[in-house]
């Protein structure tokens, strides 16, 4: 966990992770700290809806896909798991208990569309299938849920094109991040465990510019409002460019092929294992506001 200042402005960055249910705590316990005016969820605005269904009783069964189910079975080595992420369902229930503004950080379905296919080439989609056909029959050297969701993120972003869609993430998360942070005194961000170092990281490098605001939903007599919208319409590219990026999707996808043989072997010879990297949560960071501002005085909270 992270607190981040801005002046008078003061931002609790939580990552947790995601299906475990003793999760729950440390949104409690962050909600109670901070007291936030707004809580910015790492989801789209099609998941909030129902993220909503779950908390009014309205959905009791979540699908899943052969992939979450596999995630759940390696997590439930740490604690009780539960789908959708009992962080979210209780920081969603805590919001809406207490009237604060819920907004969601994550692209909405369209806007991810478009990031997967600029990013993800079909080499990289149908080899993540056959490297996660594997997953049934490998072990993760992790002591705690941290170090676990981290090799297993390790082991999803392997290949080059996922590894740049979760940092094409992870930026734009973090500037509706920055846009609450100087619009709201008091905020509580969520983020994947996994994704918020990276989140934090562009937050300080102050080169970022924080979206632009959308009209908002309200939803009278809910104490919630939902912020739908994403920001301002990206421009379109120029066909040079589009020639240019599936020119360097091709270069990656060459480099993959060279390199898998190698990674296989690697993992036949540690017996298909990945030990995770503990990162501490805990370092400190400043971040600048990009033109000319400061972000000062950021402090870890424990």
């Amino acid at each position: 966990m992270k607190r981040v200042t801005l002046g008078n402005h003061s931002m609790i960055v939580l990552g947790t992770v995601q299906g475990l249910v003793k999760e729950k705590l440390k949104v409690k316990n962050a909600f109670e700290d901070i007291s936030p005016e707004v809580v910015g969820l790492p989801i789209s605005k099609e998941m909030l809806d129902g993220l909503e269904a779950v908390v009014d009783g309205e959905v009791r069964e979540v699908a899943t896909n052969s992939m979450d189910d596999e995630f759940a079975d390696h997590l439930k080595r740490y604690g009780e798991v539960q789908l959708p992420p009992p962080s979210l369902v209780e920081a969603f229930r805590l919001a809406k208990k207490s009237g604060v503004k819920i907004v969601t950080l994550d692209m909405d379905e369209e806007k991810y569309s478009k990031a997967y296919t600029d990013h993800v080439s079909g080499y990289h989609f149908w080899k993540r299938i056959w490297n996660f056909s594997k997953l049934s029959k490998m072990t993760f050297e992790a002591d705690t849920p941290e170090e676990f969701v981290v090799a297993w993120d390790d082991y999803a972003t392997r290949l080059k094109g996922y590894a740049n869609l979760e940092k094409f993430r992870e930026e734009y998360m973090a500037k509706r991040a920055l846009r609450l942070l100087r619009k709201y005194e008091r905020v509580l961000v969520l983020v994947e465990y996994e994704r918020m170092e990276g989140v934090a990281a562009k937050i300080k490098s102050g080169a970022l510019e924080p979206e632009e605001e959308d009209e908002e939903d309200e939803e009278d007599g809910e104490g919630k409002e939902v912020e739908v919208g994403e920001g301002k319409e990206e421009e379109k590219e120029e066909g040079g460019k589009d020639e240019e990026r599936e020119e360097q999707v091709k270069k990656e996808d060459e480099g993959d092929e060279v390199n898998e043989e190698e990674r296989e072997a690697e993992e036949t010879e540690n017996g298909g294992e990945r030990k995770g990297k503990m990162r501490n949560d805990e370092e400190s960071s400043e971040v600048d506001e990009g033109k000319g501002e400061e972000l000062e005085d950021i402090q870890d909270k424990e």
